[in-house]
């Protein structure tokens, strides 16, 4: 009977269906790093690690995710290609001394400024590990002082300021210059442009925000204040917004060269602010978190942290997301300021967080050059 009971099935023996492994499951993810030469990922909804990699040296420069990796600048002049979802080292390359500047990307091509007075172009699929990269330098222009500002792309134009009191526009392709624009007395060009055609914005350590004609450089107009201007500009609704060091944030009209309103801190405000949902959020050297009406400066909420606010903040998913001087990551509720998680990272932060989404968006601050 057991013989013919078999018969009746192709095999006696038990048979299951393949037992792959399920896809992993990446949840929405913020990038960040401190002068403790360390690189993290949290997840964004509940602050958990996710994993940290060592880098060997401080980041000041925000991370930068493009084309599915994640990419670090470090003072000590090196680019790091990291997997952005297992924080594996894909590959890393020198570039140039002190790299402060947060790297932009366009065209498979990293754009990055450097201490050493260079803004070089960096091909993406660099894939050495040697302190050699000289075939992956696809071009590099010389200023004559340090970049720490950086740069934005409109069309063709690569547009940066540097320490030597100029701003440069080259062709993005080959770093051929295009323009450059200096005025008597100027000092360092640390802010990072923005552009609202057909005019850019960007502040000067000798206090004044200067607009520019993209198209040549000429001078449009400049905004007075009463000390140097780090704070990189957002632009919203016809106007330039940006922090001084002055204790003040400003709001200015950008036809009429007014400001709109400002709103004084106890403090610097070095933070580049970040703008959504008709509010303005930006840190100060006060230690405070500010959030105020896009329309007059009302300040409706702040928070304060242990230390220097520093960094741009980064706004998700009604969430906002910053790191502090007390060597703390924040996430608060942009409705009222309150904390829905902190993150210890054992390091000052200064460069700004990245958000990955994990659906195929990226949320980049103020900072960037993306704005």
């Amino acid at each position: 009977m057991i013989a013919i009971a078999c018969s009746l099935f192709a095999s006696c023996g038990k048979q299951f269906s393949k037992d792959d492994p399920l896809p992993p499951d990446y949840k929405p993810s913020v990038y960040v790093s401190s002068d403790n030469q360390i690189v993290y990922s949290f997840n964004a909804t509940t602050g958990s690690k996710n994993w940290e990699l060592t880098v060997g040296s401080p980041v000041i420069g925000s991370p930068m995710q493009y084309a599915n990796e994640l990419y670090i600048v470090t003072q000590s002049g090196y680019l790091f290609k990291i997997d952005p979802n297992t924080g594996i080292l894909n590959k890393k390359v020198y570039v140039g001394a002190g790299i402060q500047a947060t790297p932009i990307a366009d065209a498979n091509l990293i754009y990055v400024g450097a201490g050493d007075n260079y803004m070089y172009a960096i091909d993406t699929n660099f894939t050495t590990t040697v302190p050699a990269p000289t075939a992956y330098i696809i071009w590099k222009f010389m200023a004559n002082g340090p970049i720490l500002s950086s740069a934005t792309i409109q069309n063709e134009k690569l547009i940066f300021g540097s320490n030597d009191g100029h701003v440069y526009c080259v062709n993005k392709t080959n770093g051929t210059a295009i323009w450059n624009y200096t005025q008597a007395n100027a000092g360092a060009f640390a802010s990072s442009p923005v552009i609202s055609m057909p005019f850019l914005y960007i502040g000067n350590n000798d206090g004044n925000l200067y607009s520019l004609n993209v198209s040549d450089g000429t001078l449009h107009w400049i905004f007075p204040t009463t000390s140097s201007i780090e704070s990189s500009p957002i632009f919203r609704g016809g106007n330039v917004i940006f922090g001084g060091d002055d204790y003040n944030l400003y709001c200015v009209d950008t036809q009429t060269a007014v400001a709109r309103w400002t709103v004084h801190t106890g403090d610097r405000v070095v933070s580049s602010p970040y703008a959504a949902d008709n509010l303005v959020f930006f840190g100060s050297y006060d230690n405070y978190l500010y959030a105020v009406n896009i329309l007059n400066g009302a300040i409706k909420w702040k928070f304060q942290t242990g230390g220097v606010i520093k960094c741009s903040p980064l706004l998700y998913n009604g969430t906002l997301y910053f790191g502090s001087y007390d060597r703390s990551m924040y996430s608060l509720d942009t409705t009222n300021g309150g904390v829905k998680w902190k993150q210890n990272v054992n390091g000052t932060m200064e460069c700004s967080p990245v958000i990955d989404d994990k659906a195929g968006k990226i949320y980049n601050s103020s900072i960037s050059g993306y704005n």
